[in-house]
């Protein structure tokens, strides 16, 4: 993947921020990155060296499937930290023309902190927000005619049912292959999928968050504590 333009050098700035849902924070190009996460996990990231994603038993297979992927392919361009690490998540671009999620369209539940993080671009995996929901469902991803024609090998195979077709190895197969797409930033199928390069959403994965990398922090409140719910 060309990151030229993306990148515009060698560092990223990234936003995340920090709330109770594990690696939801997102990543960007050092880089800036924008976490979010809980003021909890916040206060306990003054305490240790780094902050990395963790596993939830409460995740079901087709998500551990998309984590598990994307961790993959990270490890192809950084070496994970454990071998059974899962990546942290963070946002790039969350609007084009607004890199910073903005936190009242969000409307966050609970109270966290947004993170501004600057990190060096080869630790960064980008990849596009809306075409990764593609793995995150569990389906192929591909332009309308590649879509039928595996809707045709699906037919012809025999699978029946919704996104059963995991026990078949080729199309299983062809399916992960078709997910590269989400980490092509150029890639879309007009009047089908995804957006152009210009509007679309960039999120990253990074396998840890360091203390040198936070530039700044700013916490915030949720909806539902500033409503006083």
């Amino acid at each position: 993947m060309n990151l030229e333009g993306w990148c515009g050098g060698q560092h990223l700035v990234l936003r995340a921020a920090c709330h109770p849902v594990p690696c939801l924070a997102r990543p960007a190009c050092g880089r800036r990155c924008f976490p979010v996460w809980p003021p909890s996990r916040w206060v306990a990231r003054k305490r240790v060296s780094s902050l990395w994603g963790f596993n939830s038993a409460e995740n079901d297979q087709q998500i551990l499937r998309a984590y598990q992927w994307i961790a993959g392919k990270l490890a192809q361009q950084k070496a994970p930290p454990q071998a059974d690490a899962l990546p942290v998540w963070v946002w790039h671009t969350h609007n084009p023309g607004h890199a910073e999620p903005d936190l009242w369209r969000l409307r966050p539940y609970a109270p966290g902190v947004l993170l501004e993080l600057e990190v060096d671009a080869a630790r960064v995996l980008l990849s596009d927000f809306d075409l990764w929901h593609a793995p995150l469902n569990g389906t192929f991803l591909g332009t309308e005619e590649e879509d039928m024609a595996f809707d045709q090998q699906y037919e012809q195979r025999g699978v029946e049912g919704w996104n059963t077709f995991w026990h078949d190895s080729e199309l299983a197969k062809a399916a992960l292959v078709s997910w590269d797409h989400c980490l092509d930033l150029d890639w879309y199928a007009p009047n089908w999928f995804g957006e152009a390069r210009e509007r679309k959403k960039i999120q990253g994965v990074m396998w840890e968050i360091r203390p040198e990398d936070v530039m700044r922090h700013r916490p915030y409140q949720g909806w539902k504590w500033r409503r006083g719910e």
